[in-house]
């Protein structure tokens, strides 16, 4: 009945351990749920949790107007006069410094 495909096997705990019974209870439950509890616990936890291999151009970009907006908005708070360079060359920054995060079909090659 092989097919192929190779399970995770849980450890073996022999005497105490720091997990104790929940540990093999999760595992019992359900293996994935024990792999993203124990294995890949959420940052905020001390893990790495799970991480996507790239940001969405789209969150990318809208960072991008967020920035620029907040940079004109700031540009002018005190005296009512806002500056529209502000605002671009803070979207600009926001773009190069994440210009590795685009793929190659983003429009960070456009540029």
């Amino acid at each position: 009945m092989s097919s192929g495909i190779k399970r995770f096997i849980a450890p073996t705990i022999t005497g105490g351990s720091r997990f104790g019974a929940h540990f093999l209870m999760a595992w019992r439950t359900c293996p994935q749920k024990w792999f993203y509890q124990y294995k890949r616990p959420h940052p905020t936890e001390g893990g790495e949790g799970i991480r996507t291999r790239r940001t969405a151009s789209p969150l990318i970009v809208g960072s991008m107007f967020h920035d620029g907006i907040e940079a004109y908005y700031h540009s002018g708070f005190k005296t009512g006069e806002y500056d529209i360079e502000a605002a671009l060359s803070s979207a600009r920054e926001t773009f190069l410094s994440r210009k590795d995060e685009f793929t190659s079909t983003d429009i960070a090659e456009r540029d």
